[in-house]
């Protein structure tokens, strides 16, 4: 009998010996993911709160207090580079932080830690380390979930911007200033104009009608419109040759709908093009894919918004 109480002690003890040297006072938990995006878009997402439940996975996410497996999620300050988030389970409250690195050119690593104590009571320290198994577990699937969402740069611009390189070179354009916004008919007036004077300089049009359109005072606008055509041409009255950088580099984004729907284009392209260090060699313009003459409904308008970059 006592041979069987001596191992039984001897179990226990080393059982409790097991359990202090395996589980420490304090697990550091970690979840780590990269994102290809640019590390002033990813910051702005961040750390507007009104945004955090765009991608958080749960149904009912609230900016405020956002829910995931049985467990709380609160951001309760900001950092410069990210997030310190209040997590709060049945049986544990901790405290990360989410920071934000970059790790080479619009390459961003996340890294999410946080510490959680244990217990000197052997049984709460099983319970608190499979407790923070979850958080981790948690902590990563949460991630994974914002990586699939804003490697997607629809996701943050709301538009799907491409990168692609400049192919029409040459251009002719015509330049004037008009009272109120241009009407179609005097817009397609111009790329009339213009694919007669090529026509006469037996070039070809080689690509969709351009437009800028700008003011300042929402009285006077400037306009411009161009025609791609395939060689050089000389200018003639108030028809100007343009030539652009071949090969050189272009967002475009093609987009459906009206003016609201262009305007809209060209604000989050410039962000973009903030976002990524960019600057424009040359004036952003629409290509007119519908032909606006034909098709009087705006909201069907298909309009390629462009914006060359360098």
């Amino acid at each position: 009998m006592k041979k069987i109480f001596l191992v039984f002690t001897l179990i226990c003890v080393a059982l409790m010996a097991f359990t202090y040297l395996y589980i420490p006072n304090y697990i550091s938990l970690k979840a780590q993911t990269r994102i290809i995006v640019s590390e002033n878009g990813l910051k702005r997402e961040l750390l507007t709160e009104t945004r955090l439940s765009k991608w958080w996975p749960a149904a009912n996410a609230n900016d405020s207090l956002l829910q995931y497996k049985n467990t709380s999620y609160k951001v309760v300050d900001k950092k410069f580079d990210g997030l310190i988030v209040l997590m709060e389970s049945s049986s544990k409250t901790i405290k990360g932080t989410l920071s934000v690195f970059p790790s080479s050119k619009d390459i961003m690593d996340i890294t999410w830690e946080s510490k959680m104590a244990t217990s000197w009571n052997p049984f709460l320290r099983w319970k608190y380390f499979t407790v923070s198994r979850q958080f981790k577990n948690n902590m990563q699937e949460l991630l994974d979930t914002m990586k699939r969402f804003y490697d997607n740069g629809v996701n943050i611009y709301g538009i799907d911007i491409r990168k692609e390189l400049v192919m029409d070179s040459n251009l002719i354009f015509t330049s004037a200033e008009v009272k109120g916004y241009p009407t179609m008919e005097y817009v397609y007036g111009e790329v009339d104009k213009l694919e007669k004077y090529a026509g006469s300089k037996s070039a070809q049009v080689s690509g969709l009608p351009m437009l800028n359109i700008n003011t300042t005072d929402s009285i006077n606008y400037l306009v411009k419109v161009a025609v791609p055509v395939n060689k050089m041409l000389p200018s003639s009255g108030d028809i100007s040759y343009r030539w652009m950088l071949g090969r050189g580099n272009i967002l475009i984004a093609e987009i459906k709908g009206g003016n609201d729907r262009i305007l809209h284009a060209f604000k989050q392209m410039e962000q973009y093009a903030s976002d990524y260090n960019r600057v424009a060699p040359a004036i952003p313009f629409q290509s007119l894919v519908t032909n606006r003459l034909v098709e009087k409904d705006s909201s069907k308008w298909v309009t390629r918004v462009c914006y060359p970059v360098m």
